[in-house]
This record gives C-alpha cells, structure tokens and sequence, in this order.
C-alpha cells in the first residue's frame, strides 16, 4: 500500500493523475475495499485511496523522520565523543535501560577536565559521587550548579534516571529527553546523550500478547506437521484414477454415476480436453475421478 500511495498520491492526499495509466485496474484491485470505498471508475477507486490513506502515510512519514532523528543525535554523540579523545579524555554513555543511562568521564594523562554543569531535560535526574570527595561520602545530585575538576587518576561515574508515566493500559510511557555533560574543553566540550521516546508494556498486556504469540506459534506448527504428514501420504498413497470417460470425435458421451471404492473417498475431480476444443467447444474429453483412503 505504501508503494501505491507513493506512486499515485500526493502527500495531502491529492491524486497524482498524470500517473494514471495501463495496469490501474490491477492495481484497484489489489486495494483493500476500506480504501477505495464505492467507486464507478478505476480513477474514482485511486481518488478515494489516496483521501482515506493518508493518515497511515503521514505516521509512517512520521516514524521515518523520527528513526532519522535518533540515527543524527547518535551520530552527534560519536562527533562529540571524537573531538574530546583528540585531548586524551576520555567521556562515555551506556543506555541500561529505559530509564537509566550511565555516564564515565575519566582526564586525559596531563589533560584535566572540569565539569561545568550537567543539563537534563524535564523528568531527568542524575547522581553520583564526587571523586573528590572522601570514600564514603555519600552520593549527590548533579545538575547546572555542578563545578568539579577531574585530574590525574580522578573519575567520575553518573547515573541518571528518566521518569517514566502511567497511561490509563498500565504501559509506561518514556518522553524522549537529553542529558548534556557541560565541560571546559574548547572548541566542542560539551557531550550529550539521547534519550528517544518509548513506551514499556504493562505486564499483563507483554503476557497477553506472549500468549497470542505461543498459541499463534502452536497452530503455525501443527499447520506445518500436518503439511508434511500430508505430503507423506501423498508419497505413500498415490490418488487412484477410478473412472476416465473418453468422448471420440463424432458424438457426445456422458459419464455415468461414479463412486470410489469402499473405504476411499473422491478427493478430486477433473477434466480434460484433449483436442483443444478442436471438434466440440462446449464438450470435454474426458472425466477423471481421484480417490483416496479415508483417514490419508
């Protein structure tokens, strides 16, 4: 449906009419009939389509800008990653889950860095302890007002964690947010890290749907074992020909009433026409009854 849309509808939901040539009944066809509606001609049929699909294009337009937005911000973090390692510090993230992400900030050999400040979106907070506080002090929040200064064997480990909100199915839905380590390496210091949007299933919507996909699963096997049961009957008991009624040229013939032996069943009928509607157009040659034993 996508290709369809791509190639015969504009964007608004508009018809390409330019596009309209051989081959558009096939293609009308082809369409579910919640598309295309009532229609008294092929064009109408495209019209309707392109009006009543283009809220699914517009979220499958949304998702792929979306996808691309995550692929740049990623792409943005390797950059920004680069030009700190060109100092000899070393600044890294870690997505734990959908609420957590790790940060590792280590100085380079003679290279200090000093944190400026940790910017977090809405519902984002982070925490850790000061490497240079004393070991056993406990950990603290990290935010804009954070001032510290990593050197020599000195590191800092962060651990921020997104809220997440309930939706009326129990799903936890995750806003997209960004944390952005703010530091005093010139020219491009400051490190950030995305979190796109997503969504955890309930629990009891994850098993409903783990026991669809098991009972999908099982039907799918027993398809398939009784496929190949099928093909080794098939190998075993070859279909016997029980009556074959020939009409020579000249005349018509009938066939008469046809049963399958005791125990057999009519698993098909057909028919042939053997001079090609040579000599009788409405006639046929001949009648073959297959059978097979009940049960195979």
């Amino acid at each position: 449906m996508n290709t369809v849309f791509d190639n015969y509808c504009e964007s608004g939901g508009t018809t390409k009419s330019q596009n309209f040539g051989l081959g558009l009944d096939a293609i009308v066809k082809a369409i579910p009939v919640k598309f295309t509606l009532n229609y008294g001609s092929n064009e109408e049929a495209v019209k309707n389509f392109c009006k009543n699909y283009q809220s699914v294009a517009a979220g499958r337009s949304d998702q792929t800008q979306y996808q691309e937005k995550i692929v740049q911000r990623a792409y943005q973090s390797f950059d920004q990653c680069i030009a700190i390692a060109n100092t000899g510090v070393v600044v890294r993230h870690d997505v734990r889950t959908l609420e957590q992400v790790d940060f590792y900030v280590a100085p380079g050999f003679g290279h200090p860095i000093t944190i400026k400040g940790i910017s977090t979106s809405d519902g984002i907070s982070c925490n850790g302890q000061d490497p240079n506080d004393s070991k056993n002090s406990p950990a603290k929040k990290f935010d804009l007002s954070t001032r510290l200064e990593l050197k020599d064997n000195k590191v800092l480990n962060l651990v921020c964690v997104r809220a997440g909100q309930q939706d009326k199915n129990g799903n936890t839905v995750f806003k997209e947010g960004v944390v952005t380590l703010l530091t005093d390496i010139n020219p491009a210091g400051n490190y950030a890290a995305f979190l796109p949007q997503d969504t955890r299933i309930a629990e009891s919507t994850a098993s409903a749907i783990q026991k669809t996909i098991d009972g999908l699963t099982e039907q799918n096997k027993a398809l398939k074992d009784s496929q190949e049961k099928l093909k080794a009957s098939l190998k075993t008991h070859p279909a016997a020909i029980n009556s074959i009624q020939v009409v020579n040229g000249g005349g018509y013939g009938t066939v008469g009433p046809q049963s399958c032996p005791p125990g057999q069943y009519v698993s098909g009928i057909a028919v042939i026409d053997h001079d090609n509607g040579g000599y009788c157009i409405s006639c046929i040659d001949g009648v073959i009854i297959t059978c097979r034993p009940i049960g195979e």
